[in-house]
């Protein structure tokens, strides 16, 4: 089963990587790159009440926030994912994140991704407040040249829609972080 996964997850990386250069901007990463990745890993990525496209992350009245995909269970979202696009670097949008896991209680693990490069992480430390580090880090263009770790395997695995389980997910990735 490891080595099926193993190339499934390969084959699609290959895919992402060849559409990459096509997507310039935040919406043909999302469209191109994210719903597919949402898709490999089990998601309805056609039906609303399972992802959520824009979901409301408010504070208040006055600040509102919407994340750009909200994976939902039980009309409640325990994923949020914020996009951007895939020719600019992630490397300063960890806020916008972070403000969703105070937005949204029920929110147990965010994911920051350009559709290439996913960095996964976890309110492991404190509920609602989203760790400093990734406790998962995939990088499609290196898993589409076959260098993809065990641990990175199992990780996606674990997150997959069968097997996710929002209220051990801070558990998981404290495990992985130490």
């Amino acid at each position: 089963m490891s080595d099926d996964f193993r190339q499934k997850i390969r084959a699609f990386a290959e895919r992402m990587v060849s559409l990459a250069p096509r997507c310039s901007s935040e919406e043909s990463t999302k469209l191109f790159l994210v719903l597919p990745f949402l898709g490999i890993q089990g998601y309805d990525v056609s039906n609303p009440d399972e992802v959520c496209p824009e979901h409301n992350a408010d504070f208040s009245e006055k600040y509102k926030n919407r994340v750009d995909f909200a994976i939902l269970q039980g009309n409640n979202p325990v994923i949020a994912i914020e996009c951007k696009c895939c020719s600019f670097p992630l490397k300063d949008e960890r806020g916008q994140l972070r403000s969703y896991f105070n937005a949204a209680p029920t929110v147990k693990m965010g994911v920051l991704t350009d559709g290439i490069l996913y960095e996964f992480y976890a309110d492991s430390d404190e509920p609602n407040m989203m760790d400093q580090n990734a406790f998962l880090v995939v990088n499609l263009r290196e898993v589409a040249k076959g260098k993809i770790e065990d641990s990175v395997l199992d990780g996606l695995r674990g997150l997959q829609k069968s097997t996710f389980d929002p209220e051990n997910i801070g558990a998981e990735a404290k495990r992985k972080l130490v």
